[in-house]
Order: structure tokens, then sequence, then C-alpha cells
């Protein structure tokens, strides 16, 4: 027997020496040798294949009486062994198998895929005449009628060989091959049983990455496809072996998709019933029955361990036994014990069996030999390439228990005393928040938003509790938004937060981090409560005018959402905010623009209140004809809807002011006296009246004794067919006043009659609650002038 290293069989077709035309004949001629092999096979995976499939043939033929399905596996056993002997450098063994091939396949269809690798064979042996055999007995096979049937053939092998090679392009590339067979020939129930597993295996989440997420619908898909594949095997095959096969992995999806206990358990009876020897329908109804019959899958899948040792039935039969160790706990000692022998015999039968080299880390700390556990997880990391899909989540894992190990560590009094430099704990934990970034850099690209809170909340966790270790505030909270980021709920870095909060110094750079963090976390209630707080505290400078608008918005909008009747509380502080300016210049205390840290929450005090009454907030201006008129119904809603959400004072006065020569000075005296002045505007044409109200308001804007500080004069027209024409177009307008004044309504009415928040109903879709509370707010904004950013999770 010849054998050489891999790194020195590579196989082209120049090591004959030949001519062209046969070189040119052979490059056509379908094998494995030629197969498009797209992903990266290393020599470990050749072998474990290698094993594999040889283990299978052992059984296979020991069949007293094979089913032509049976042979046709084979066959496609025979020559995907001759092609990873050859690239093992075993020629000799390689040889062999595809004698066996071609014996089994005789002069049918089906052997012109072995004769195509034993030309291959031939030539890089440098036996010319042998190939020119091999072609010349390929040629009649693909040519006639029976090209369809010999073409159906060789693309059932090629979908096989790489159905078992693995890797994603591997698999669809199989997924074609295999389409295509069938289109040829749909009566092969060993053909739709093998699509059906690669449609399992592509549904796997390692190879469902749609951007940086998994397309759950690909999945489902896949899944069905699957099922579909599996059912008609079990429905239509003759053959025993197949059925049992096809109920087993049916068995193994229900388990998977949490089908109903009976149901699992009545596949496995038809799986057993129909083959209770093969070792793949043992190890699948094993694996099935694990949460259901514990006992009887511990019997399974050990019968499948005796009949064909393998890496894969001793990582099951660990598992099974970790799952005892729990459900037992009087012995638990003891199938600790067996799950270890288990884990660590799948691990010596395939060392780069990583579920299994993860699950005996997982079974380590779980035992406390913490240390044990770090250094299994640290060989997963060293030896799987970050871009092997195949184990990314197990990669994801391993860094998560390793990060998980060490902090656990840093802990130990022991441990820590043996350590040497240049490895301290301050190292060490280091380490471990990297890891912990990594496993959720990933976790953030392979899993859904929920997965990520479910698989890698101890990851979460431990960043929530590192953020607190932080020495400095900014330090801490960086590491708090970087765990929202991923967590997207906002519930582990708010608990991280809240821990900080008491070590937080009156620094206004602390203190402003403390309250974006909150806010960006969406906790609106509890930055303004901290936003109170502080400027109680330590006075109104150490916030700017602007982040106590932003953080007063946003909790306003948080209590229209869910707690509308104190809205009003936060308005009329807002509104009080900029009104205090307005008092203070009309004292004289200050001149220009307020300074941008002058602007604290004040809430009214109680000597405010008698101010108030005779200083108006807003006063509303409209034409008001004899009749009953659409405009004064308006009017009296957006009146009342003021008073009621807002909690401001709202007035008009247009009795009495018109009279000759009262007009001017009677106006005068109503609109200084406002904080706002709002001028309604419809529709309809003005009386003569009203449009000499109008004519009077541009002098308002200029600053005189008895006018210091001028009204913010506001034009609200009711919809879009109202023209606003001279000398009022150079006034700034608010949104169309009905749609708000409906919006105000909504408002006001839930909080008057069901004493709750807006919500989602059967009549109040989620899109119409967010275009209520942007319509508040907007007006809200233009009555203040102030510019808002509204919150991420406000979609109007």
């Amino acid at each position: 027997m010849t054998t050489k290293n891999i790194s020195r069989r590579p196989c082209t077709f120049e090591m004959a020496d030949a001519g062209d035309d046969t070189l040119s004949e052979l490059s056509k001629t379908p094998s494995v040798f030629t197969l498009n092999v797209t992903e990266n096979v290393t020599e470990s995976r050749l072998k474990a294949v290698k094993d594999s499939i040889a283990e299978e043939v052992n059984i296979l033929e020991k069949i007293q009486e094979p089913h032509e399905d049976d042979v046709t596996e084979m066959i496609q056993a025979y020559d995907l062994l001759t092609w990873l002997e050859f690239k093992v450098g075993c020629e000799d063994k390689a040889e062999e198998f595809n004698k066996k091939a071609l014996a089994l396949a005789g002069e049918e269809n089906r052997a012109a895929f072995s004769l195509g690798n034993r030309a291959h064979l031939m030539w890089s042996q440098g036996d010319v005449d042998q190939t020119m055999v091999c072609l010349s007995r390929l040629a009649p096979l693909r040519q006639g009628g029976a090209q369809e049937q010999c073409t159906a053939a060789i693309q059932g092998g090629q979908a096989y060989c790489l159905l078992r090679l693995g890797g994603l392009s591997n698999l669809l590339n199989s997924l074609t091959l295999y389409e295509k067979a069938l289109s040829t020939k749909p009566q092969s129930c060993l053909w739709v049983l093998q699509a059906g597993r690669v449609y399992k295996r592509l549904a796997h989440p390692n190879f469902l990455k749609k951007g940086e997420k998994i397309d759950k619908e690909l999945k489902a898909k896949r899944e069905q496809n699957a099922r579909i594949c599996f059912q008609n095997v079990s429905q239509q095959s003759s053959n025993p072996r197949l059925k049992a096969m096809a109920f087993s992995d049916l068995a193994n999806m229900g388990s998977i998709s949490r089908l109903p206990r009976r149901d699992i358990q009545h596949l496995c009876d038809e799986a057993l019933k129909h083959d209770c020897q093969s070792p793949y329908v043992l190890l699948h109804c094993g694996k099935s029955l694990v949460w259901i019959d514990i006992s009887k899958a511990k019997g399974l899948l050990e019968e499948a361990s005796n009949l064909r040792p393998s890496s894969h039935v001793s990582f099951e039969l660990g598992r099974c036994f970790f799952s005892m160790s729990k459900k037992y706990p009087c012995r638990a000692e003891y199938y600790q014990n067996e799950a270890e022998k288990s884990y660590r015999e799948s691990v010596r039968l395939a060392p780069n069996n990583m579920p299994a080299r993860y699950s005996l880390a997982v079974l380590l700390w779980d035992i406390g030999r913490i240390e044990e556990a770090r250094k299994e997880c640290m060989r997963i990391i060293a030896t799987v390439k970050a871009q092997d899909q195949c184990y990314a989540q197990t990669l994801m894992k391993a860094y998560e228990k390793a990060a998980i190990c060490q902090l656990e560590l840093c802990q130990d009094k022991e441990f820590v005393a043996n350590l040497t430099p240049p490895i301290s704990v301050s190292s060490l934990k280091e380490g471990a928040e990297n890891m912990l970034l990594i496993a959720l850099e990933m976790g953030y690209n392979l899993l859904s938003q929920r997965e990520i809170e479910i698989y890698l909340r101890p990851s979460l966790v431990s960043l929530a509790h590192i953020s607190f270790d932080k020495k400095d505030t900014s330090s801490a909270l960086q590491m708090i938004s970087t765990v929202f980021h991923y967590a997207k709920q906002p519930r582990y870095s708010l608990q991280a937060l809240d821990k900080l909060l008491d070590h937080v110094s009156d620094a206004p750079k602390d203190i402003i981090y403390v309250l974006k963090s909150y806010h960006d976390l969406r906790s609106y209630e509890k930055a303004y409560a901290l936003l109170q707080m502080y400027t109680t505290r330590l006075g109104p400078s150490v916030i700017s005018h602007d982040l106590h608008q932003q953080l007063a918005l946003s909790a306003a909008y948080a209590r229209l959402r869910f707690d509308s009747r104190h809205a009003a509380q936060i308005f009329k502080s807002l509104f009080y905010l900029c009104k205090q300016t307005r008092d203070s210049l009309r004292a004289g205390q200050t001149h220009g623009k307020p300074s941008p840290s002058s602007g604290a929450l004040p809430q009214p005090k109680p000597s405010d209140t008698s101010a108030s009454d005779q200083a108006l907030d807003v006063l509303i201006l409209h034409d008001e004809p004899r009749d009953p008129s659409a405009l004064g119904l308006i009017f009296r809603e957006l009146q009342q809807a003021i008073i009621s959400v807002f909690g401001l004072n709202v007035s008009r006065n247009l009795k009495g002011c018109y009279e000759p020569g009262q007009k001017q000075k009677l106006l005068f005296k109503e609109i200084t006296k406002a904080e706002v002045v709002l001028v309604l505007l419809g529709p309809d044409p003005m009386r003569p009246y009203f449009e000499g109200v109008l004519d009077f308001l541009p002098g308002f804007m200029e600053k005189s004794e008895d006018n210091p500080v001028p009204p913010r004069i506001l034009i609200a027209c009711t919809n879009d067919s109202v023209e606003v024409q001279s000398p009022v177009s150079v006034f700034p307008k608010t949104p169309f006043i009905a749609p708000v004044v409906a919006s105000l309504k909504a408002v006001e009415q839930r909080c008057q009659d069901n004493d709750e928040a807006l919500g989602v109903t059967s009549d109040m879709s989620e899109d119409r609650v967010s275009a209520i509370v942007g319509d508040v707010l907007s007006f809200f904004c233009c009555l203040t002038s102030i510019d808002w950013q509204p919150p991420s999770d406000m979609t109007h």
C-alpha cells in the first residue's frame, strides 16, 4: 500500500503524459475528482468523513437481502471513499473501493460515476491504457435513450459526496443536484431521503444568515421541505431501513420544534418497528426521547454505541447522562462521572467535535472544576476559526464560558495567589471583558434579538457587573451602552445603572452622562426624576437648557403613552420654564437671550397661582360671528384641551375690545398680558372688525417700555384650505389645528373617561396612537418654540 502526505497529493491532469484530446475528454468526465468542492475541507474533516462512511458501509454489507436503494447507497459510499483514500495518499485502498463500486454497479447507468472515478484514478497513476478503457465504457452509457438516466445517476452520486463533505456552499450545490436528479427519477426514495437531510442541515442557524441576522422565513421553508421529504419516504418507500430512518428524522425534528410528546413517541415507535438495529435510527430516537423518557433514551443511545461507537453517539450519550444528573439529584455524582466519560470518549474519537468539547466544559463548570472548564473553552477558541460557520455558535458560547470562568477564577484566592507576571487579576478581567464582547458580537450576527437574551444572558449580566466595577463613571456608562446595544431590552443596562447611581459624583460631566444614559435607555421617567433631584440639590446651572427640554418632553411623551393623567404636570412646568425668562425680563433682572444654563424646570409655587390668574398663558383670538360656526366649536374644544392636557391658563377677549375708542387700548392690555397669542383662522371670510384686530397685531412685535418682551404670536389655520394674508403672514404657523384638536381631545377623553393612558386597542392601532402623541407634542413645541428630537421608539 502506498501512503503519501496529503499536502503532496494534488490531483492534476498534468501528472501523466498523454495527448490533449484524451486530457480534454477526461476533464469533461464527471467524477469526485472533478467535483467542485467549494469549501476548504481540512485533513481532519476528510478523516472524520472517511471513518464515518466506512462504518456505515460495514453495516450495509451485512444486509442479507439488500434493497436496490441499499445497493445504490453502497455504490455512493464506495465512490466517495475512493476519493477520500486517494486524498490521504492511500491509492491501493482507493482502487479497492473503486473496484467494489464497479462490481455492484455492473454495466448499468449507475456505473457511470464509478467509471469516471476509475478513469481519473488510472490517469493519476499514469496508466493511460486503463484510462482509455474506462472512457470507452462510459461512451455508450452517455448516449441514446439512456443518457437522461445516466446523467441522473451521476448527479445523485455527486450530490451525495457534497452532502457528506458538508459546508454551506457544498450543501447548496448538493441540493441543486438532488433536485435535478429527482426531476428525472422522482421514484428514488434514497435521493428524497438524502435531499431531506440536506434541507434539515441547511435549516441550522449557521446557514441562515441574511445580512447580519437569521432569515426566519428561509429557516421555516427549509424545515418544511425536509419534513415533506421524510414524510414521502416514510409513506412511499418499500425499504424498511429507509422508512425507519425517515421516521427517526421526523422524530428528531419534532423534538426540536416541540411537537406533542405522544407524536414524538409515535414516530420513534414507528422507526424502531421498521429497523431496531440501525445505529442511525437508535441515535436519533434516543436524542428525541431525552426529554420524554430519559431512561429509554439512555438505553437506545447505549445500544447505538455498542453497535457502532462514534463521536456523535458518545456525545449524545453524555448529554443524556448530564440530563439524568439533573433529574435524579440523589445519583448526580454517578451520572456526572458517566457524562464526563462519554464526552471525553467523544472528543477522543473526534478531537474536532467542538460541541462535545464545549459540553464537557459546561459539565466541568457545573461540578466546580472551573479551571479545567476554562482550558477546554480556550482549546475551542484556539482551534476554531472565526469564519468557520459550522462551529460558529459553539465558538460564540466558548468565548462566553471562558470569560465567565476567568471572572470566577478571579474570585478564587488560591488561584490568584498562584498567578505569575505578566498575568494578573486585572489582565484576566480585561481579557474576560474582551471575550464577552466578542461573544455578543458573534451572537448579534447569528441570533435573533430574543435568542441573544436567552442564550447570551450570562454575557449581558456579566458585562453589566463589569460596568459597575469600572473606576470612572464615563467608562462604566460606556460599557452600559454597549450592553444595551446588544440586548436592546434595557433591563440589564438599567440594573447596572441603578447600582452606579450611589457612586456618581456631583461633577456636572458625570451627572449629564447619567441623565443621558437613562434617556437613551428609554427610562424617561427616571431621567426626569433625577433631573428634578439634581436641579433641586445643585441648582439650575448644572444642566443645560436644551437637555432640560429634551428630558422633560421625553418624559411627557412617556406619560402620554402610559400615564396621561399626569402629563399636564410636565407640560406646565416646561411652559413655565420658558415663561420664567419673560417674567425676569419684565422685572428688569436680565436683558437679551437667556443663558443656556438658566433652565431649571421649576414646579409652580403656591404663590404662582394668583399671578397666573392675572397673567395669561395662552390668549386665543378668532372671528366669532353671531351664528354658531365650526370655527367657534374648534375654539371651544381647543381651549378646553389646552387647559386639560397642558394645564395652562387659556382665555379670549373679543367682547368689548372692538367698541369705538376702546379697541386699541383693551387689545393692547390683553395681548401684553399673554405669553402666547394664538390667532385662529378658518376658511370663511372674516368680518371687518376682526380684520381690524389683525391689523394691530404686527405692532406688538416691537419692544417698548410697556411691552419689554413681546408675546409670541402664532397663526393657527384649521386646515390647508385657509390662506393667510398680510399683515399676519409674517407670524409663524402651528400645525393645522383641526387634526391637532382631534388628537388633544383623544388624550383628554382617555384621561377623563377611562382614567388611563393611550394604548393600542381594537379601535386604535399603534400607528394611530403614535400619530396622536406626535400631534400633541408638535403643537406644544410650537407654543413654547422648542426644537425637540423625538425618542427613537416614537414612530410618528
